[in-house]
């Protein structure tokens, strides 16, 4: 009775988990780091979502003139985008000292962008500048809760040399790639519609999923096998339980980093570069320490996993299909959740 009681609170424990994992929260605490959330009443004044109007107005301008490879008119679109983001009234923003000051920080950098698209020469250096005021402009969207207008962020992940990804705004559901364009060279306008939003947390969300599963799953059946020959003491002091609970900190973590970084060029490099060292960690703390250590696990001694000596062959016969199967369904669990992303996030604000 006792063991079935645990089981549940085992598996409530674990639906917990999947919930703040995959549920977003609709109250963010801050306005850079709110989640793109609906506003259904305006937060700020006319005048300002009027200002910003000419703001969003001109960037479309601009990248539509790359849709349509038309160098002339980005530079008028970039010139005019340039002149309405310095002279954006920040200062009518309903908040404290530290929104006004991101958001003029931010409107600046848009601006000092804009100016530089105008200074370059070939389109393929202002698809670079495109890139790089998208950036900018999606943090000010975000940090002044821009809510006169619905703006799709889209992503195109062959943008440069056909393998570094690429974001723009929009103002229409239809994909329009301003980077490929109706003119490319290679592709002609096959490519025009090329758009997608795909981001690595997702994976990083199932593997802390499973690693909780698998975690709680082993605890219910070590109740049932170690309790006869092993105390609570040492079940707790079990390396590779402490290695595996060490990893599933390494990427809470993950999670906490990537939702402290408002800025989304800085999230990426910063978190590409954690997760590189996190997955490092798992190679000690699962597979090296719990060698080195007494361990309540079978296999100190050998290699049950890859050594056909030290396995049973019936037990292979579980163990190999069960890890194909299992890194299966967590790339399509994995997907689905992606998928899932691209119809909610496809747009900044919805109303």
């Amino acid at each position: 009775m006792k063991k079935l009681v645990l089981l549940i609170i085992v598996l409530v424990l674990a639906g917990l988990v999947a919930y703040k994992l995959f549920s977003k929260k609709e109250a963010p605490k801050t306005a850079v780091s709110e989640q793109d959330q609906a506003l259904k009443i305006s937060k700020n004044t006319s005048a300002f979502n009027a200002a910003f109007g000419n703001v969003m107005n001109d960037y479309y301008a601009l990248k539509d003139a790359l849709v349509d490879w038309d160098t002339v008119k980005a530079n008028q679109a970039a010139y005019a985008l340039a002149r309405h983001a310095d002279s954006l009234p920040v200062k009518q923003l309903k908040g404290d000292s530290s929104v006004v000051l991101t958001a003029q920080s931010f409107a600046a950098s848009v601006g000092s962008e804009a100016r530089g698209m105008v200074g370059e020469g070939s389109i393929d250096e202002k698809r670079k500048g495109l890139n790089m005021l998208t950036d900018e402009l999606y943090n000010l969207i975000r940090t002044v809760r821009y809510d006169a207008e619905i703006v799709y962020h889209d992503r195109c992940p062959m943008a440069f040399n056909d393998s570094l990804e690429g974001f723009w705004l929009s103002n229409s559901p239809r994909i329009a790639n301003p980077y490929l364009g109706n003119k490319h060279p290679t592709y002609k306008s096959k490519m025009l519609g090329c758009g997608e939003i795909v981001d690595s947390v997702n994976f990083a969300k199932i593997g802390i999923l499973f690693g909780v599963l698998g975690y709680s799953t082993g605890f219910i059946w070590a109740s049932y096998t170690w309790t006869e020959y092993a105390t609570n003491t040492q079940i707790f002091k079990e390396p590779k339980l402490l290695g595996a609970a060490i990893a599933l900190l390494v990427y809470f973590a993950y999670l906490v980093l990537r939702s402290s970084i408002p800025d989304m060029d800085k999230r990426a490099r910063v978190s590409a570069v954690y997760a590189i060292f996190a997955y490092a960690m798992l190679f000690p703390t699962i597979w090296i320490l719990p060698r080195l250590l007494e361990s309540l696990h079978p296999g100190k001694e050998g290699n049950p996993a890859l050594n056909f000596k030290d396995s049973d062959a019936r037990l292979r016969m579980v163990f190999y299909p069960a890890i194909i199967g299992w890194t299966l369904l967590g790339v399509w669990i994995a997907s689905l959740k992606i998928r899932l992303d691209f119809i909610k996030e496809k747009s900044i604000l919805n109303d």
